[in-house]
């Protein structure tokens, strides 16, 4: 598989009729628990905003930061592409690391690892630290969580990203509208380096966790890099 912007890899849409309504806020979550009895067919248009400015995170503050590969993933609810307090998987580690997005792409769309998912787009390439990157995915009755995806460069295995947004609202049935999500600094686990630019370390199993300390955190406060909105557009 070779990246270029915006590579599409679909399989198996269903289009279905759906209804909609306002989520409620839960970051990773999304609206409703349940996906039972949801026929929903929708494109939601993926807007990420990022603010990784110098004036906002002057510790060390990189001069060639930029965020990439962006994957945007819809999945079933039992598909968990990273989740915090969690080791990240193999895959996972290539991508933090090396931003691999071919090797996590073949594990989700191949199963590999128990991840199986039927609708992914991967943006090629790199954009600006205050880049507004804009993309669109389908989600079906089989999938109906949304994960967001880019990692920071450079960096030892850092990223932003959101962990299987339910568009199911509140009500069990309909879909959400919209929603924003502030995007926080997190770490992969696979390596333990503390600074943008450290040599590789063994991270001795550590897990997927939000950074709230140098290069980023201060008094255990970390602002958001960046901002994701959803968006219902059909």
């Amino acid at each position: 598989m070779t990246l270029i912007s915006r590579f599409f890899i679909a399989f198996a849409l269903i289009l279905f009729v759906g209804c909609s309504s306002d989520d409620d806020g839960t970051p990773t979550g999304g609206g409703g628990d349940d996906d039972g009895g949801v026929t929903p067919t929708a494109t939601y248009e993926l807007t990420f905003t990022p603010s990784f400015t110098e004036e906002s995170f002057p510790t060390d503050y990189p001069s060639n930061a930029t965020f990439g590969p962006i994957l945007a993933i819809a999945h079933p609810a039992d598909v968990s592409v990273f989740r915090i307090g969690q080791v990240a998987t193999e895959a996972f580690k290539a991508y933090a690391e090396d931003g691999d997005a071919d090797t996590l792409a073949s594990a989700l769309t191949q199963g590999v690892e128990g991840m199986e998912v039927t609708t992914m787009i991967v943006t090629g390439g790199s954009t600006g630290p205050t880049t507004t990157d804009v993309t669109s995915i389908n989600v079906s009755p089989s999938n109906t969580r949304i994960t967001f995806l880019a990692k920071l460069n450079p960096s030892p295995d850092w990223f932003v990203g959101v962990d299987a947004f339910n568009v199911i609202a509140s009500d069990g049935i309909s879909l959400i509208e919209s929603d924003e999500i502030s995007l926080a600094p997190l770490d992969a686990g696979t390596d333990a380096g503390t600074t943008y630019t450290s040599d590789n370390e063994p991270s001795n199993g550590q897990t997927i966790r939000v950074i709230n300390e140098a290069p980023f955190g201060t008094g255990g406060l970390t602002p958001a890099l960046g901002v994701l909105a959803l968006r219902r557009t059909n």
